[in-house]
């Protein structure tokens, strides 16, 4: 099965810009009411549409480009995600950098 990569970007209260980090990760604050995640290949390039991912007990899909939002999340959270063709990935605990 071909690797997924979890990029879980928190919004914060700052309002900084989101960054992606090589190699998936999390960044920039502590959840603070958004979080957005973006799903890629193990290389990073290519977005995937269409994955399953849970936060806070609540399923949503990505879009084409490999990206969901989730609102009203606080606190450190479990990120689990599958799609098809691909291993399946949980991060736990997460809770900005």
């Amino acid at each position: 099965m071909r690797a997924l990569v979890i990029m879980a970007l928190a919004a914060c209260s700052n309002d900084v810009d989101p960054r992606v980090i090589p190699g998936g990760g999390v960044g920039d604050g502590e959840i603070d009411g958004e979080v957005n995640v973006f799903i890629v290949d193990a290389k990073g390039d290519v977005g995937i549409g269409g994955a399953t991912v849970e936060v806070k007990g609540k399923q949503q899909t990505t879009d084409s480009k490999g990206l969901t939002v989730f609102k009203d999340v606080e606190g450190e959270q479990t990120i689990v995600v599958k799609a098809s063709g691909y291993r399946s990935e949980m991060m736990i605990g997460v809770n900005g950098a």
